[in-house]
């Protein structure tokens, strides 16, 4: 066992042993009921709050969450308001965008940061066209498009000097399986995605991971996160300590999900029965060592990000998206949630 796969253990397990309030000091609380859209239809990559449902964290807190299947995880936060949904799970570089459009506390604000890395890429055939990253230039990329990826390219392109106007960039609505199979007959030349929903699907088919390899977003975008929990700016104002219980039991979801990651598709196939198990525990796995995996949650904790790294991808992503304004930070992430860093997991870094 590598010594930081060790370190992370003890550290879980110190997590694991700090006590939380028994359950009898919430059993009093009516149910309050929160509509919440997801990033996508149920997959494991939500098992922390399948989990918080399951093992009856929410409940403690007086919390009931009507869950809504979202159709991806960049389209999540500009839905959040216009469709009155009161909790949204996606993209925080989405909501920097929602923050751009609206006045300062009219949009939602995220408090607590799942992916403390991007886990954008794009993936390419590894004997093809493709080499260095100068190589993208005049090529074929191919992607959803609410793709994550394919949404904040233009910061990757600016911090890696790649000139963006000669890439020629095609959507798809075909599934996964479909567009992969399109890089591998060299169709496209590359195929904009995460890390984790790329690699699942290859599991889910027959086809070969070692066809390809990956140009990750984070290793020159180390800036930038991924999905976050967020809160509509009402229910932050109005029932602050509605959030504070929310963020606690899906904090306890997350503790249980890296504990125990066969629970946590468990808990997601609970919502879906036809979800291949085998492929969504490959899923969670990646997520936990890609997305999760910042060396700053070792020093902070899941669910934090330091206020100066996420200030600069604000700042990057609205310069390289022309964005109405660049948001302060308050508007995108507050910490006031948050449970004690000895309360929450430190990353694999």
């Amino acid at each position: 066992m590598s010594r930081s796969r060790r370190q992370f253990l003890l550290n879980l397990s110190a997590v694991s042993a700090v006590p939380f309030l028994p359950a009898c000091a919430y059993q009093s609380k009516e149910q309050r009921k929160l509509k919440m859209l997801l990033n996508s239809g149920y997959s494991s990559a939500q098992a922390w709050f399948h989990l918080a449902t399951a093992n009856g964290y929410l409940k403690e807190e007086g919390i009931a969450l009507d869950f809504t299947p979202g159709k991806g995880a960049y389209t999540c936060a500009p839905r959040i308001l216009p469709e009155g949904f009161d909790i949204g799970y996606g993209d925080i570089n989405s909501l920097i965008e929602v923050a751009s459009n609206s006045e300062p506390g009219e949009a939602p604000v995220a408090v607590y940061i799942m992916f403390n890395a991007t886990p954008s890429t794009i993936a390419v055939a590894r004997d093809g066209p493709i080499q260095t990253m100068k190589d993208l230039e005049g090529k074929r990329l191919l992607g959803h498009g609410s793709d994550v990826a394919l949404q904040i390219f233009p910061a990757f392109c600016r911090e890696n000097e790649i000139d963006f106007d000669t890439i020629n960039i095609n959507t798809s609505p075909k599934s996964w399986e479909e567009n992969i199979q399109e890089l591998l007959d060299g169709k496209q030349d590359g195929l904009f995605g995460y890390v984790s929903t790329i690699t699942t699907a290859f599991k889910r088919s027959s086809l070969d991971l070692n066809q390809i390899r990956f140009i990750n977003f984070k290793d020159t975008l180390p800036d930038f996160c991924g999905s976050a929990l967020m809160v509509s700016p009402q229910l932050l104002r109005d029932e602050p300590m509605v959030v504070e219980g929310l963020v606690r039991a899906v904090n306890r979801g997350v503790i249980d999900a890296v504990n125990d990651p066969e629970a946590g598709v468990r808990a997601a196939a609970l919502l879906d029965d036809t979800m291949n198990k085998e492929a969504e525990l490959t899923r969670l796995k990646v997520t936990f060592g890609h997305e999760m995996a910042n060396p700053e949650g070792a020093v902070l904790g899941i669910g934090d990000v330091s206020s100066e790294r996420l200030t600069r991808a604000i700042k990057l992503l609205s310069e390289s998206k022309k964005l109405k304004r660049t948001p302060k930070l308050a508007e995108i992430f507050t910490r006031e949630f948050l449970p004690p860093v000895a309360k929450r997991i430190t990353s694999l870094g």
